[in-house]
């Protein structure tokens, strides 16, 4: 997100040097706030970052200090907050927008209504084709938060383990088949999946499947867009609009 500084002091300065005094002010200020939301987003980045790499990376050796259960709950944690503060940059970036583009650019784009109407309108700010897939990366982040981090109390009762691969880790939601857990069982799932095969990526349908095999009492499984694809996506999708219009 520091990379993006620059690039948005730069396009600012200039657009809003043809303001009335004003509304320049008023404009400056949105956009400073704008790259405080950023310069967050780049604090949660890193914290999640750090705590990916204590899981990934052979966790029964940090566990000598903290316990892999607590290095679980502190990725969950931050996993959580690195999405709300995605949540919070976009609609800091709308707010950035009403004043930045003009009138016609603004038509259609949704600025002043909900983040997810704002996502699917964007096609229309954007030059680049590939950032429409990046798109397509915060939708699913802004689905997530909604849905697992906002409102639980309107979905399935679930409950989540993590799985690292030696490089990368993921959060790994689910929901419980309790007819299917032996009653000698103390009905508690297992909080660290087993190994996938060999090639085989968090995010494919056929992860998915190989865990249902092999835990029989999962129902429904959901896994979080990764992080590293959502950072690199609202940094690509801003630096295209702003940069562009």
């Amino acid at each position: 997100m520091l990379i993006l500084a620059p690039i948005l002091v730069e396009a600012a300065t200039k657009r809003f040097s043809t303001f009335e005094p004003i509304k320049k002010r008023q404009a400056q200020l949105l956009s400073r706030r704008f790259q405080e939301y950023l310069l967050l987003l780049e604090m949660r980045f890193r914290e999640l970052d750090l705590a990916n790499y204590e899981l990934a990376n052979n966790p029964e050796l940090v566990g000598a200090t903290r316990s892999l259960q607590d290095i679980q709950f502190s990725f969950l944690e931050r996993t959580e907050a690195f999405h709300e503060q995605v949540y919070a940059s976009l609609a800091s970036f709308t707010s950035f927008l009403s004043d930045y583009l003009g009138h016609e650019d603004r038509r259609g784009s949704h600025l002043g209504s909900s983040i997810g109407k704002f996502l699917k309108s964007a096609e229309n700010l954007i030059s680049e084709p590939y950032n429409r897939d990046a798109l397509v990366t915060l939708d699913a982040s802004r689905s997530f938060r909604d849905k697992y981090i906002i409102h639980p109390q309107l979905h399935a009762r679930h409950d989540w383990m993590t799985h690292g691969d030696g490089y990368n880790t993921t959060l790994i939601y689910f929901t419980i088949d309790y007819t299917k857990i032996d009653p000698k069982d103390d009905g508690l799932p297992v909080l660290f999946a087993l190994a996938p095969p060999k090639g085989t990526v968090f995010w494919d349908l056929e992860y998915r499947q190989f865990l249902q095999a092999s835990y029989p009492w999962l129902g429904d499984v959901y896994i979080p867009p990764f992080y590293k694809e959502v950072y690199e996506a609202i940094r690509s999708v801003i630096a295209d609009i702003v940069t562009h219009k």
